[in-house]
């Protein structure tokens, strides 16, 4: 699970989350008990169990090598209703840019297909609700529900719990040992691994940020890459409307 989250990160693609801002909330915000941690629990499973929800997405990735910096970014909406039921319908809406450039992907489903252009080319694919959610989920870490405590607590310290206005705010952040561990088993060099999860006043997780740091080399050349995730759930607990697009043009694919 470990590896999944940094090469998704890594790949997937600006948050407002500096390493000096993680390293003050690890220092100064007040030891996560189990109580507090519980809570957090809690709204991960409430926020997992929503039928009905809209999720917004921000990743940024900044390769630096040979004196060149680019920067590659993505946004993403991800929305569902009635999901997991024989009635789910969600829509995933991604944009790419990078060099000036933007590139747009659409996948939906409805009627018990999934649609989408995995292959290339537009395909209509029969497939149970739940699969699809997991298929359209992509990065957001929330979905996965209060399991993500254990997957934490496995490689990192108990979160720090500060309060950033009317939320609770829970951060993870990968200490020494942590890093070179991850460094061990890996070709590149980690200097950051560090996660929020934003709890609002409602019970649930309304954001969540990532940041992954590495450095390595490509050839004799060395390479730094920074990558930052801010997601963000819209209107939680409301029913949510979703247009679809047309189903036409789409070949079907098993």
């Amino acid at each position: 699970m470990r590896k999944q989250w940094l090469r998704a990160g890594a790949l997937a693609v600006c948050l407002a989350f500096s390493v000096p801002a993680a390293a003050y909330a690890r220092e100064e915000g007040q030891a996560s008990g189990e109580e507090q941690e519980a809570g957090l629990r809690a709204a991960m499973d409430r926020t997992a169990g929503l039928t009905s929800f809209d999720w917004s997405g921000d990743v940024s990735a900044r390769y630096s090598i040979r004196g060149l910096t680019m920067t590659v970014g993505q946004q993403t909406r991800f929305q569902a209703s009635q999901a997991g039921t024989a009635d789910m319908t969600a829509l995933r809406r991604d944009v790419v840019s990078a060099l000036g450039a933007e590139e747009e992907t659409v996948s939906f489903y409805t009627g018990g297909c999934y649609y989408g252009e995995d292959y290339g080319f537009p395909m209509k694919n029969q497939m149970d609700p739940d699969a699809a959610l997991s298929a359209m989920n992509g990065f957001f870490l929330t979905r996965m529900g209060g399991g993500l405590c254990d997957v934490l607590a496995a490689d990192f310290s108990a979160p720090a719990v500060t309060e950033e206005g009317e939320y609770a705010v829970y951060t993870y952040v990968a200490d020494a040992g942590l890093l070179a561990e991850l460094s061990a088993e890996e070709e590149e060099q980690y200097s950051v691994f560090a996660l929020q999860f934003y709890v609002s006043p409602d019970g649930y997780v309304s954001r969540e940020k990532m940041e992954v740091r590495f450095s390595g080399t490509e050839g004799d050349q060395p390479y730094e890459l920074i990558t930052y995730i801010d997601n963000r759930i819209n209107s939680s607990g409301e029913e949510v409307s979703i247009s679809l697009p047309s189903t036409d043009g789409y070949r079907e694919w098993n």
